[in-house]
């Protein structure tokens, strides 16, 4: 049997019939599982007085037949599940099918089954969904936000690049100026006798008048 959850609608769309059962197609909805909207085939006991033609295929209740639809009736042909697979409706289809956890729809919310090895299963949920099966509400995680953490990420580099240049910039602009006052300084005292250009200059001048 095919568990379902939440609100599911169907639609019965008739196929076509044999002399003992009509058989329908089964238009299904049900969002809460994931599956938006599938169809599948399957025989209802109801006598309806008039045919309908649909080359489609399907299998029969017990997977020992596959079907198909043609004007005058069912066309049915023996069918045998292999080894290791069972007779079951997955993703409103019947037909045969590895034995898995999956096939019973565990995730909730549209959560993803993937199946494992150890005949076990595990549920990707959608965001805002947590728990073994996806049956928990997520609660908001307290902390910052991806865009304020990219944010951040971007900014700090750029803030140090810059501010690196500007202690940069800075020492540069020390060194030139103290290199441009190293040049003015005026000789120091020393035991040395000297005498200065601009006197000696001054000196001469006066001579020549």
């Amino acid at each position: 049997m095919h568990t379902f959850m939440g609100t599911c609608t169907y639609t019965l769309v008739e196929v076509c019939n044999t002399s003992q059962v009509t058989y329908f197609k089964v238009v299904a909805k049900n969002e809460e599982r994931g599956q938006p909207e599938a169809s599948y085939v399957r025989s209802v006991k109801v006598y309806l007085p008039h045919d309908t033609e649909l080359n489609e295929k399907f299998v029969s209740e017990d997977c020992s037949q596959t079907c198909e639809c043609t004007s005058t009736g069912s066309v049915c042909h023996p069918k045998t599940c292999q080894d290791g697979y069972i007779c079951t409706i997955y993703d409103f289809k019947r037909d045969c099918y590895k034995a898995s956890a999956c096939l019973d729809y565990p995730c909730l919310n549209g959560g993803t089954c993937v199946d494992s090895r150890d005949h076990n299963y595990t549920c990707i949920c959608k965001e805002g969904f947590e728990g073994v099966n996806c049956e928990v509400e997520a609660t908001p995680k307290k902390g910052l936000d991806t865009k304020w953490i990219i944010l951040i990420a971007v900014l700090v580099p750029v803030a140090v690049i810059a501010l690196v240049m500007t202690i940069v910039c800075v020492c540069r602009h020390k060194n030139k100026k103290y290199k441009h006052k190293e040049g003015n300084l005026t000789l120091q005292q020393t035991n040395v006798p000297y005498e200065s250009i601009r006197d000696k200059q001054q000196r001469q001048r006066q001579t020549r008048m």
